[in-house]
């Protein structure tokens, strides 16, 4: 039943929240860890702080053009097939997307500097790429890529672990200027795809990048240009 249940948003969207306040606040498993200095500083402190302000993507949708994207690459039996790592859902809203869309969850590995979960293992992406013997049909980076320090390292780190013929695919939002009550920062240092797709390794294979706009939240909806770059070890 929650296979069929889970392909819906909004049913996905309370489902994952009911598990993160119930995870949090009654079992009270929510652990960190804090970044390697390959990380920005505050980087965890920063998306704790969104993961606990209860307007986070709880249904996983920012992965939506990514997977809509794949369903014209590859079929739904080698999807099935698949191995995926996700580096930094921050909640289990994209491990649930990835799953209605066709990934079978013991071939879904999440790792994240903030776990509530065992589907969402605590640790560094720094160092879990380096360690990690596993290999990958799918390494995806959703939305984490401006929080390294030398984003071009760790794509270089997550292509040795992708298997032959392995994806590799960025999101990241295209540059705007957010106000804060403490200052004015920028969100990435990637001011183009061509800035974008020039730091990935050019032993991989181009298969698609473009720009597009996402809509966040339900209420007072947030539009944001963002970037979906793909790359494939050959």
């Amino acid at each position: 039943m929650l296979k069929y249940l889970i392909k819906l948003k909004i049913f996905r969207y309370f489902y994952v929240l009911t598990r993160f306040l119930i995870f949090v606040f009654i079992f009270k498993k929510l652990s960190t860890i804090k970044e390697t200095k390959k990380s920005f500083k505050a980087t965890t402190d920063r998306n704790l702080k969104s993961l606990l302000s209860l307007r986070d993507v709880y249904d996983g949708s920012r992965s939506d053009f990514f997977l809509n994207k794949l369903k014209k690459i590859e079929t739904l039996d080698k999807i099935k097939k698949s191995k995926i790592l996700i580096i930094g859902p921050r909640n289990e809203g994209e491990i649930y997307n990835f799953y209605a869309k066709g990934f079978l969850m013991k071939n879904i590995t999440a790792i994240d500097l903030i776990s509530y979960s065992k589907k969402i293992k605590a640790y560094d992406a720094n160092f879990y790429l380096k360690s990690c013997k596993k290999k990958f049909d799918f390494i995806y980076l959703g939305f984490v890529l401006s929080y390294f320090r030398d984003p071009k390292k760790i794509l270089s780190l997550a292509k040795k672990c992708l298997k032959k013929n392995g994806y590799l695919i960025v999101c990241i939002e295209a540059p705007r200027r957010i106000i804060n009550t403490r200052n004015i920062e920028k969100t990435t240092r990637f001011y183009n795809l061509k800035s974008l797709n020039n730091i990935f390794s050019k032993k991989l294979k181009h298969i698609y990048s473009t720009l597009y706009v996402e809509k966040l939240y339900f209420i007072k909806p947030l539009f944001i240009k963002c970037y979906l770059v793909i790359k494939k070890r050959n």
